[in-house]
């Protein structure tokens, strides 16, 4: 046998050894820096996935049909202010019935929200019997409803590190009120219910209808908002409690204007989710 011969074997052992032999680990990456965590809009639930109480159904009667949406967390979306300009004469029905938005000879339309699933409710009853502006309306049976979403804007950037830094940039800059109010604010409203007298009633009013803060903050301390060729009125005993999950409640004891505003933590920052206290 040649020697040539005898190396072919040997050449073939070494590159099958070299074949099998286990490469070297990978060098392991250096970790990545984190990424900066900024406000993202949390997605609103799809029509198809909120789930309606079943009171809910064309012919029920309004009473029933409200006392079920307020038992599944859907309370009356007020705006006042629409709803005046639509209903002219009958403008006395904007604040008796705060979800009222508008009214025809067809109907009315009444509308309410879910901050949970950030979706609004258009609910078409029949137009209400009676005309007395001092009672509250008498809502004909439910015609039919519809569901929209509420959307979210990223706010940007905190303003500041810590709640007593945010909350005066909060009180002297408009357009942080704007970025840092969240879509619904949760508002303890004050209802004439007419021969039953006034009652507290919960509402959400959308952020862009919200103008309840009424605190500014000046030469170390806290006063109501005023115009500014108003008379300086005298200094607040603002108090600020912290409360579970790194909110805040602000509120003025004693205050008859019913004072109070509840701040919550969102993308690494707070914003305004309600006014939780009515005017006495």
């Amino acid at each position: 046998m040649s020697r040539n011969a005898c190396l072919v074997p040997l050449l073939a052992v070494v590159m099958l050894t070299a074949a099998c032999k286990p490469s070297a680990p990978p060098q392991a990456e250096a970790p990545a820096a984190p990424a900066q965590t900024t406000a993202a809009a949390p997605s609103s639930a799809t029509v198809a996935d909120v789930e309606l109480p079943e009171a809910l159904k064309t012919g029920a009667g309004f009473p029933e049909a409200r006392a079920a949406l307020a038992a599944a967390g859907w309370l009356p979306l007020q705006d006042r202010t629409d709803c005046m300009g639509k209903l002219g004469g009958r403008s006395a029905l904007c604040y008796s019935t705060p979800e009222l938005a508008s009214c025809d000879d067809a109907g009315c339309t009444l509308e309410f929200a879910n901050a949970e699933v950030m979706q609004r409710l258009s609910l078409m009853v029949g137009a209400p019997a009676g005309s007395d502006p001092d009672e509250p309306p008498s809502f004909g049976a439910v015609k039919s409803w519809a569901l929209s979403a509420i959307g979210e804007t990223d706010p940007g950037a905190c303003p500041a590190a810590d709640f007593d830094g945010f909350l005066k940039i909060f009180a002297a800059d408009v357009l942080a009120r704007a970025r840092f109010t969240a879509p619904l604010v949760r508002v303890a409203q004050t209802i004439d219910r007419g021969d039953a007298g006034d009652q507290s009633q919960q509402t959400y009013v959308e952020a862009g209808n919200y103008t309840g803060f009424a605190l500014s903050h000046r030469d170390g301390a806290w006063y109501p908002s005023v115009d500014a060729d108003a008379p300086r009125p005298a200094p607040l005993d603002v108090r600020i409690s912290a409360e579970e999950g790194g909110a805040y409640f602000v509120s003025v004891p004693g205050n008859v204007e019913g004072v109070s505003y509840r701040f919550e933590r969102h993308s690494d920052c707070w914003r305004l989710t309600a006014d939780p206290d009515s005017a006495i």
